[in-house]
C-alpha cells in the first residue's frame, strides 16, 4: 500500500510541476514574437477541419499549405 501512495504523490508533484512550469518559463519578461508561425494542414478529416478553424482565428498563424488525399475537402 505504501508504493501506491508514493506512486500517487510523486505523480501529482510531478503534475503540478509540469502545470506550473510554463507560466514561469513564459513569465512577464516573456518577449512576444512578432512573426507569424507558419503552419501546414495535412488531412482535413473531422479533426484536422476543428484544428483549421481553430488556427484561422489567430491572427498569429499563417496557414501556408493544406492537403488532403480527398479532394473534395479542400
Amino acid at each position: 500500500m505504501n508504493h501506491r501512495r508514493n506512486f500517487i504523490k510523486k505523480t501529482a508533484i510531478t503534475s503540478a510541476g509540469i502545470a506550473i512550469l510554463p507560466n514561469i518559463s513564459l513569465g512577464k519578461s516573456f518577449k512576444r514574437n512578432t512573426e507569424k508561425l507558419k503552419v501546414a494542414v495535412l488531412g482535413i478529416g473531422l479533426r484536422g477541419t476543428n484544428h483549421l478553424n481553430n488556427l484561422l482565428k489567430r491572427d498569429d498563424v499563417l496557414i501556408t499549405a493544406i492537403c488532403d488525399i480527398d479532394p473534395a475537402r479542400i
